[in-house]
């Protein structure tokens, strides 16, 4: 796989990148143990947007270790921008994604953003609570 390349607008600002893999996280962990976003926060409103370049053989060892140890935003290819939105322009071309680890081809732009206080739970209650009252 080779770097492709991806027009992004974040606050209205337009910006190219040759890019290998951009990751959009809430939360550091993709999953595994694999944290690509280690400075994301769920209860900060944003969004972490992570643009890996193109990697050689060994940039590319380099970052699978920096996945696995939490560090991988120390790697010189690697860049992250905080936003509320995100729009990757990417036209009618139809190419995969992974949408929360499901692969899937959809064609056209992808607007990705914040929606606060957009997720309800009910919770009821435990049996440790209601021997407690």
């Amino acid at each position: 796989y080779r770097a492709k390349r991806y027009v992004l607008e974040i606050s209205s600002r337009e910006m190219a990148y040759d890019s290998f893999l951009i990751s959009i996280a809430n939360m550091g962990e993709w999953g595994n143990r694999a944290y690509i976003a280690p400075k994301a926060d769920y209860k900060d409103g944003l969004l972490d947007v992570v643009i890996v370049e193109n990697l050689s053989f060994f940039q590319a060892l380099k970052f699978i270790f920096q996945l696995f140890t939490n560090r991988v935003d120390k790697h010189a290819h690697v860049s992250t921008i905080k936003a509320e939105e995100v729009k990757i322009l990417r036209g009618d071309v139809n190419e995969p994604i992974h949408l929360d680890g499901t692969p899937m081809e959809i064609s056209g732009d992808l607007h990705i953003r914040v929606v606060h206080n957009g997720l309800k739970l009910l919770v009821g209650q435990t049996k440790d609570s209601i021997c407690k009252s």
